[in-house]
């Protein structure tokens, strides 16, 4: 299993490269992240499939689905301690900012 912060860094890299439909490889990703050990890496990304927010293709990689930019900013706050100012100029497309009681 691999540390929160590990996942936080895989999903940074997910949304600093975000294009819509456009995955990004594992290789890349875990070679981006800033983690200290390559296997915690890899293990955050396997982890993160399951998320929502992910849609991950078996040979084009992970992307993030817009589609559940909610799902994803409760996670980035909750789960990863960004602060809201950070969410929203990294979710720019997101227009449920209301439904969070956090902001």
């Amino acid at each position: 299993m691999a540390t929160q912060e590990a996942r936080c860094a895989v999903m940074q890299v997910l949304i600093a490269d975000h294009e819509y439909g456009t995955p990004l490889p594992k290789e890349e990703v875990v070679s981006r992240a800033a983690v200290k050990m390559d296997g915690e890496a890899k293990t955050a990304f396997d982890e993160l499939k399951q998320q929502p927010f992910v849609r991950h293709n078996r040979q084009r990689g992970m992307m993030i689905d817009s589609s559940r930019f909610g799902d994803l900013a409760d996670y980035l706050y909750y789960r990863c301690g960004w602060r809201p100012f950070v969410i929203e100029s990294r979710l720019k497309h997101y227009e449920g900012w209301e439904e969070h009681d956090w902001r």
